[in-house]
């Protein structure tokens, strides 16, 4: 990574916290556009991440759910009619009856507090559980923005960087074609060359569009992204990235620091965790429940034998419940629970491993590239050496202005190569970093590099 000499310590969730609420890197930069703004603006912006935050706020309730079930519950219930009412008594001197009309009202208040409830107790464990999994999934797509944004920076400063090349190579090149046509029409030159630099002056042309419909392609998908103006990013430059500012931290601290806090596997750990708890919670689905209740109740004609009464009445004491027999529903429920666990510890041993996988090929395409960006900085520099060589040549008669052209879009072309070549070193880089949470100091290190490398335009 870049310059990531670094001792980690465990960050905390209050510094996770303490991070995004401070829009994560607080660099203080003149310039617009920094990558620091730019990550700053997505975090307001991006829609999924909107979404994920959301999601994460939701899951949080669930403690307070979990928690509401072992509190006293207290509750009134009642009611109002109009009773009229005929009893008809049968006597020893024949059927005797007595007709009541009136009001039929009854208030209860009552009070209930769980003594003994192992499920709704276990229930809390499953809500932290629950509560992990939201955050570490908001962290995880936390992170995927970030990199879509870092992405997107480097892309329009990359195409803008190439915009350049070829547009200086098209001005040399549309020279040489002017040079080649008066040299036939004065009677110097060859009709094949007029007709190779014209070919090449279209050619360039060609690139030119080309690489200006791809500025305007990678501009709109930074403005999506961050609805940041992309004029005033094109004031920076793209971060030149050379084997000075270059140091790899060991390959197998930073795998066992991906493993110690990547977003998605302690997502996919607190998901087993969760299905664990479930199996245990089909399983008291057997246990008896005891609970403390106080009710106080005050009535007025509500059954036959209170006509005419009004009375209130206070109890205490406690109710239980004990299953016998549920039909069998919860060993079904146990044996789904335990296929549910066992899936998800499939689940989160098949991401550890392409994870892993993601890594090595991450780090070889890394290794690679190191030595590929040096072979795209030794081409770019032979290149323009032959350019000067030809341009001298063409002074003194020796190479004709279409062999300069050659020369123009040949330097043009490598140089166009090596900034391709550092965009993939750098969007590899990002493959690692989307395995961490944006609080990791590798993320800011990163961030802190290429903006300073964008702004400093004689690095």
């Amino acid at each position: 990574m870049l310059g990531f000499n670094y001792s980690w310590p465990r960050s905390s969730h209050a510094f996770f916290l303490q991070s995004v609420v401070g829009l994560l890197f607080s660099i203080n930069l003149a310039s617009a556009n920094s990558l620091s703004e730019s990550i700053s603006a997505v975090f307001k912006m991006d829609p999924s991440l909107r979404s994920a935050d959301k999601n994460k706020l939701a899951t949080q309730e669930n403690y307070g759910l979990a928690k509401s079930r072992l509190l006293p519950q207290v509750y009134v219930q009642g009611s109002r009619q109009q009773l009229s009412q005929t009893t008809t008594q049968d006597t020893l001197i024949g059927p005797q009856s007595k007709t009541f009309t009136g009001p039929s009202v009854s208030d209860q208040l009552v009070i209930r507090q769980g003594l003994f409830r192992p499920k709704d107790v276990m229930g809390l464990d499953l809500a932290s559980a629950q509560i992990a999994h939201g955050e570490n999934k908001y962290k995880a797509e936390l992170s995927d923005s970030y990199v879509r944004v870092v992405t997107a920076w480097l892309d329009v400063l990359a195409s803008a960087k190439q915009l350049g090349l070829n547009q200086a190579m098209l001005q040399s090149v549309e020279e040489a074609a002017n040079q080649e046509i008066k040299k036939f029409q004065k009677g110097d030159g060859t009709k094949d060359g007029m007709i190779e630099a014209k070919a090449q002056l279209e050619n360039a042309k060609a690139t030119v569009a080309e690489s200006v419909e791809d500025l305007n392609a990678k501009k709109q998908t930074y403005f999506l992204l961050t609805r940041l103006p992309s004029e005033t990013l094109l004031t920076k430059s793209f971060p030149d990235l050379i084997s000075d500012n270059l140091s790899i931290q060991a390959r197998e601290s930073l795998w066992i620091r991906i493993q110690d806090s990547a977003p998605e596997l302690l997502a996919s750990q607190a998901l087993e965790k969760i299905q664990n708890i479930r199996i245990k919670l089909a399983g008291t689905d057997h246990l008896p429940t005891l609970d403390l209740v106080a009710s106080f109740n005050k009535a007025q004609n509500d059954a036959t034998s209170t006509q005419g009464y009004r009375y209130q009445n206070t109890q205490v004491g406690v109710q239980y419940n004990i299953p016998l027999f549920s039909g069998g529903g919860v060993n079904a429920a146990q044996r789904q629970a335990l296929a549910i666990y066992e899936a998800a510890v499939a689940d989160k041993d098949a991401l550890n491993q392409r994870m892993e996988n993601e890594f090595n090929s991450a780090w070889a395409s890394q290794q690679s590239l190191i030595q590929r960006m040096k072979a795209a900085e030794s081409l770019r520099l032979s290149a323009l050496e032959n350019k000067k060589a030809v341009e001298r040549a063409v002074f003194y008669g020796v190479k004709t202005w279409a062999e300069k052209s050659n020369a123009e879009m040949t330097l043009a072309r490598r140089s166009v190569d090596a900034i391709n070549v550092q965009l993939n070193f750098y969007k590899t880089q990002l493959r690692f970093l989307k395995m961490l949470p944006v609080d990791d100091p590798y993320w800011r290190l990163f961030v802190d590099r290429l903006d300073e490398l964008s702004t400093n335009r004689n690095h």
